[in-house]
């Protein structure tokens, strides 16, 4: 979806895809990604997948995202939010935000590294067993064949019936941490919410449209921003919008992603649009329903970099916002 938007401006149509003027399908952008690893964009996330993606079942996440528009010289960049959810019980830094402090210029290892703690079973990162909703999955992890983005962990891979369907992983590379216990809290993303409201309403022009969106007035305004491919353990949507409201002038503020996600049918959308009837449950998203630990955002910035700049894009660097 960010692609298709993107073809929608000159300066990213004459040089996106080699100027078809289309988004290709599934394996043509594979290859195109291969193309971008070979001409050195994200080493790391090259090396993870030893230079072959085309014809696998492996998911284009962010960072891959962010490696193919680079690689055509646009201006891709990546956020990283993180709720303060896995703290450690003497209250030291989170493994997530350890993790994060010692891979700092990619990605990828957020969604595929794993951690082995001393005397214990590997820990795999942001990945949740789909069947039982252990987070993160400890010990081995199973990966389904047929179905997307779908793992289990050991326990609840005896109790399938198609064990074939499955392939353990073991590519993951570990790293050490200093063995304590773990607990869960509650997530919170309204720092992802407010961070959303300022990158579209920083590029509303209208000095109006913005004194008019902070009153409340039920107004409507049009961002310049590109759209947000927005992502979270392999399952990608994309940001169009952001609603701001107020029930009256004495409730609380109230903030709402705008987010098409694929998994709904083009055409109940559609319908539902042009009849103004039930399109909020599709495209609406408040802050209680981001219960994962980890999302990522990619956006592009307008213009074609070159020369210097184009080289240290190759370089995949995200930035970090943690609550």
């Amino acid at each position: 979806m960010l692609g298709s938007h993107l073809l929608t401006h000159h300066w990213a149509k004459e040089v996106l895809f080699g100027g078809v003027g289309f988004v290709p399908d599934i394996p043509s952008l594979q290859q195109w990604l291969e193309l971008a690893w070979t001409c050195g964009f994200d080493e790391h996330g090259a090396e993870f997948y030893q230079f072959k993606i085309h014809g696998c079942r492996e998911w284009i996440g962010t960072t891959e995202c962010a490696a193919l528009f680079r690689s055509f010289g646009l201006r891709a960049r990546i956020v990283d939010f993180s709720s303060a959810v896995r703290k450690l019980e003497n209250g030291q830094a989170t493994i997530d935000r350890w993790f994060q402090r010692k891979v700092p210029e990619s990605g990828n290892a957020q969604n595929k590294m794993s951690v082995q703690l001393p005397g214990t079973n590997k820990i795999h990162l942001n990945v949740e067993c789909d069947a039982c909703g252990a987070y993160p999955i400890k010990g081995k992890r199973y990966k389904s064949k047929k179905k997307e983005n779908y793992d289990l962990c050991s326990s609840c891979i005896l109790q399938e019936t198609k064990q074939q369907d499955y392939e353990e992983l073991t590519s993951c590379r570990s790293a050490s941490l200093k063995q304590e216990a773990v607990k869960d809290e509650n997530v919170n993303h309204e720092h992802l919410i407010k961070w959303v409201w300022d990158y579209f309403i920083d590029h509303v022009s209208s000095p109006v449209s913005k004194a008019c969106l902070d009153l409340f007035q039920g107004h409507i305004a049009t961002s310049g921003s590109t759209p947000l491919y927005f992502q979270h353990q392999g399952h990608s949507r994309t940001i169009v919008g952001v609603q701001r409201r107020k029930k009256h002038a004495a409730s609380n503020e109230e903030v709402f992603l705008l987010v098409l996600d694929p998994s709904n049918k083009t055409e109940e959308l559609l319908q539902s649009l042009r009849s103004k009837r039930n399109w909020q449950k599709l495209i609406k998203r408040g802050v209680h329903t981001l219960k994962k630990r980890s999302y990522q955002v990619c956006y592009v910035e307008p213009g074609i970099a070159e020369g210097q700049e184009l080289q240290e894009l190759k370089i995949l660097k995200s930035e970090h916002f943690y609550n």
